[in-house]
C-alpha cells in the first residue's frame, strides 16, 4: 500500500509545484520538450526511500530517455542515479533496501551481453555509483521478479521454437515476406544471488507475457499464450502456476471459464499472487465491455477459480490490480464518475 501513497504524494508534490508557477510567456512547441512524466515508483522496504523512473526529452539528440531517480523522504533534493541513454523499468528494491532492481538495455555496440543491446536486469546503490549486470543472457531476459528474501531472481527467456506451419512455403519461396516469424516459446531460468549459480525451471511449451514470483519463493504464476501474435492474448491467454519446486504446472484458468463472459475474446491485464501464495488475482479487460476481477484460492480440492463482484461497482483499470502486504486484502484502481481512485 506504501508504494501507492508513495506515488499519489510524489505526483501530486509535482502537481503542486507546477500550479504554483506562473506563465510568463505563450506556449510553444518547444515547450513541449520541457515535460516529464513519470513511468514507475517503488517503496524501500524501511519507507525512508522513494525510487521512480522519469522520462525525459534530453539534448543533444533530444530523444526521449528514461532515468532511475531517488529521494529521502526527510526533505533531501532528488537524486538522479541513472546517465545511460538506455531506458530503465520495472525497479524493486531488495528486502534490505541495499539495492535498487531494475531492466535496461545497454548498447554500446558490444559482442556479448550485457551492453550488445539485449534486456538484461541491473542493481544499482540507492547511494549511487556504477550499475551492475546482474544477468548476462546471449538474447537478453524478458519478464522477471525478485523473490521476497532477495535471494533469487526469476526471469523469462525466448527459447525452444515451435513448430513453422510456412516451413515449406518459406523454404520455397524465400523471397517472400511473411507476416508471422516462427514462434518461439518461453522458459524460465532461476538466479540464485548468493551463489550466482542458474537453474531452468520446467515450464508449459508456450508463451510468457508477464509473471510474478510469491513472497515464499515456492510459486511462479504467468499470463502465457500459445504463440506470440498479438491477436493471441485476446481469448487464448490463460494463468499457469509453477511450483519452483518440483517443476510441475497447474493451469488455473480451467477449460470453459470464459463461456460467461460478454465476450469470448477478453485479454488477462496482470497477475499477482498474494504473500501467503495461497491466492493469485487477475483482471480480464475487454474492448466495450467492463473489466472483471478474479482470484483463484488454493483448497483442499485444488485450485478454484472464483469471479469477484465489487462494492460500488466501479469500473476496475485493467493491469492494476495488487494484494495489500502481508494480507488477503485486494487493492486495484476503480473509476467512477471520471475519478480514479485506489
Amino acid at each position: 500500500m506504501k508504494k501507492f501513497w508513495i506515488a499519489l504524494f510524489i505526483f501530486g508534490l509535482i502537481a503542486s509545484t507546477a500550479s504554483a508557477s506562473l506563465r510568463t510567456h505563450k506556449i510553444e512547441t518547444e515547450d513541449y520538450f520541457s515535460i516529464a512524466a513519470m513511468t514507475g515508483v517503488a517503496l524501500s522496504p524501511d519507507g525512508q526511500t522513494a525510487a521512480w523512473t522519469e522520462m525525459r526529452w534530453e539534448p543533444p539528440e533530444e530523444k526521449r530517455n528514461i532515468d532511475l531517480w531517488v529521494m529521502k523522504l526527510d526533505g533531501a533534493q532528488p537524486q538522479r542515479l541513472s546517465f545511460d541513454p538506455s531506458p530503465v523499468a520495472g525497479i524493486r528494491f531488495s528486502p534490505d533496501g541495499k539495492w535498487i532492481y531494475y531492466a535496461s538495455t545497454c548498447d554500446k555496440s558490444e559482442d556479448h551481453p550485457p551492453c550488445n543491446g539485449t534486456q538484461q536486469i541491473w542493481r544499482i546503490s540507492p547511494d549511487g555509483g556504477a550499475p551492475m549486470a546482474v544477468t548476462r543472457e546471449e538474447k537478453g531476459i524478458e519478464h522477471w521478479d525478485l523473490s521476497g528474501d532477495g535471494h533469487r531472481l526469476i526471469y523469462s527467456l525466448s527459447g525452444k521454437k515451435a513448430e513453422d506451419q510456412w516451413k515449406e512455403l518459406r523454404g520455397e519461396f524465400s523471397e517472400l515476406e511473411y507476416a508471422n516469424a516462427p514462434t518461439e516459446y518461453s522458459s524460465i531460468r532461476s538466479l540464485d544471488l548468493e551463489t550466482w549459480r542458474t537453474k531452468d525451471i520446467s515450464s508449459p511449451e508456450r508463451v510468457i507475457r508477464d509473471l510474478d514470483l510469491g513472497r515464499v519463493g515456492k510459486y511462479c504464476v504467468t499470463i502465457t499464450t500459445p504463440d506470440n501474435e498479438l491477436l493471441h492474448r485476446e481469448g487464448w491467454s490463460r494463468i499457469d502456476l509453477i511450483d519452483l519446486e518440483s517443476g510441475e504446472s497447474e493451469i488455473l484458468t480451467p477449460e470453459g471459464w470464459r463461456s460467461s463472459h460478454p465476450s469470448l475474446y477478453g485479454w488477462i491485464d496482470s497477475v499477482r499472487i498474494s504473500d501467503d501464495e495461497k491466492a493469485v488475482a487477475f483482471s480480464i479487460s475487454f474492448d466495450g465491455f467492463p473489466t472483471l476481477l478474479y482470484v483463484s484460492e488454493k483448497t483442499k480440492k485444488g485450485w478454484e477459480l472464483e469471479r469477484l463482484s465489487v462494492p460500488g461497482e466501479p469500473s476496475i483499470v485493467g493491469g492494476s490490480v495488487g494484494w495489500r502486504p502481508g494480507s488477503r486484502d485486494l487493492v486495484f484502481l476503480g473509476e467512477d464518475h471520471a475519478r480514479v481512485r485506489l
